[in-house]
Formats: structure tokens, C-alpha cells, sequence
């Protein structure tokens, strides 16, 4: 037993009928606005990623290295390399207009270079004071011959 279809309630007229494929007045591009296949207008400058500056990275390192070592002899003092390498990296970071990035790594490099020789010129001082005190509490051993 199939059903009759049910009955469509008549729609007041809504002018010429437009095929559903036809753009609508108003929409999209004016026409030969673009050439075919360029949809989104001409072809703009390409984009770039930033890349990390080298001497930065480099920096960073050091300043780091030299820190965890400038306990030992007095390394510490080589914390001067990673302070002009993170000052030559922020040059250069400034200099490329946003093409590279690291002026913070640069800057903790820096900072962990001074600390570095602060701490590598302390442990040198130590090292002097604590062989200055013990020559004096421990004298050298007296070099007499012992005849017999």
C-alpha cells in the first residue's frame, strides 16, 4: 500500500528562477579581473622562515661550558669568548630585519659568560690564598743530610 505525496503548499512568487549553478549578481572578482588559474590575485613575495643565528647557539654553549668549568684552573676566564660571541650574534640579529632569530640565546650566552669569569676569577684567587696558607702551616721538609 504506497502513500499518495504529500501535497506542497504553494509559494508566493519569488520573481525569474535562477539555476543553481549561475553566480549570483555582486559575488566573486569583476570579470578579466585576474587571468584563469590565479584565483587569489597575483603571486605576493615568498615567505621565509626565521632561522637561529649560529654564533648565538655557539654563545649559549660556551657561556655554559665555561660556567660548569670555571672551578677547574680558573677556566672561567674563557667566559670572554662566549660574551663576544653573543655580542657579535645580536648584531647580526638586529642587522637581518627578522630573518634570524636567538637575541635571547645571545643574551644567555653573555650572561653566563660573565658569570663564568666571575666564578673563574674567584676559584684563581681561592687556589692563591689556600697555596699561600698551607706553605706557611707546612713548612718544607728540612733537607739535612743525616751522617752517620
Amino acid at each position: 500500500m504506497s502513500l499518495p505525496p504529500p501535497e506542497q503548499p504553494e509559494q508566493p512568487d519569488q520573481g525569474p528562477a535562477v539555476p543553481p549553478y549561475a553566480p549570483r549578481p555582486g559575488y566573486g572578482a569583476p570579470a578579466g579581473a585576474y587571468p584563469p588559474g590565479q584565483p587569489y590575485g597575483p603571486p605576493g613575495y615568498p615567505s621565509f622562515a626565521p632561522v637561529a643565528n649560529g654564533k648565538a647557539t655557539a654563545a649559549l654553549v660556551t657561556g655554559l661550558s665555561t660556567l660548569l668549568f670555571s672551578w677547574c684552573c680558573g677556566a672561567g676566564v674563557l667566559g670572554a669568548v662566549a660574551i663576544v660571541l653573543g655580542a657579535k650574534a645580536r648584531g647580526e640579529i638586529r642587522a637581518s630585519g627578522g630573518r634570524q632569530t636567538g637575541d635571547g640565546v645571545a643574551l644567555a650566552g653573555m650572561i653566563l659568560g660573565a658569570a663564568a669569569i666571575v666564578v673563574g676569577v674567584l676559584a684563581l684567587v681561592l687556589i692563591a690564598v689556600a697555596l699561600a696558607h698551607l706553605s706557611t702551616h707546612f713548612p718544607p721538609p728540612d733537607r739535612r743530610t743525616i751522617s752517620g
